[in-house]
């Protein structure tokens, strides 16, 4: 099976930006152009966050991603804290994942991440094929929307990341549900909408 190149990008992307990450940056864009997965406008969109990779010092990238992904729950990239906080329902829901990447022989990669962790589960969708990865990615779209429309909210550059993700699904997001959440505060409070929605 021809692995989707283009979710690996992205998983790459939203990891920790280290050394090798900043100094490779360059060849996502030319893996995109290769694929053609996503459409011109996305393409740009990443070209734009290469730009600013690029450009921005190193130490700068590190705080910014800390501060964004790591300390502020509204951010977060574990999928199933959306849905199911800290409850005993995550650690369910985080067991039939990874009976999911089983069913694929997907093996999740070593550093300790939970299986719930945006970055894995791209990299499990790089592994599918086309249609089967663009349905998965719908199972969680509205997460992934929710994510785009707080970054694009801030005006932060990972929007372009979350924007052009979503145009990878086969399901478009629920716009009630989105709003609601983007209209709202509170982290918990899209947890209720979002726990109504079957995942996986």
């Amino acid at each position: 099976m021809i692995k989707i190149k283009t979710y690996k990008v992205f998983s790459t992307m939203l990891l920790y930006p280290d050394y090798e990450f900043k100094h490779n940056i360059k060849l996502a864009g030319n893996i995109l152009f290769e694929e053609s997965v996503l459409k011109d406008k996305y393409i740009n969109m990443i070209l734009s966050f290469i730009d600013y990779i690029d450009k921005n010092d190193l130490l700068f990238l590190q705080e910014e991603y800390v501060s964004l992904f790591d300390r502020q729950k509204q951010f977060s990239l574990y999928l199933f804290e959306h849905i199911h906080g800290d409850s005993r329902d995550r650690g369910m829901a985080m067991i039939d994942l990874k009976n999911l990447y089983k069913t694929s022989n997907f093996d999740m990669p070593l550093g300790g991440e939970l299986p719930d962790y945006i970055p894995v589960f791209l990299e499990y969708l790089s592994v599918l094929s086309l249609d089967k990865s663009s349905i998965l990615l719908g199972e969680v779209i509205n997460i992934i929307a929710i994510l785009g429309y707080r970054l694009k909210f801030i005006n932060n550059i990972y929007y372009n990341l979350f924007c052009s993700l979503e145009s990878l699904s086969a399901i478009k997001s629920d716009n009630d549900v989105v709003e609601k959440a983007v209209s709202n505060n509170s982290f918990y409070s899209i947890n209720k909408d979002l726990d109504d929605t079957r995942i996986f």
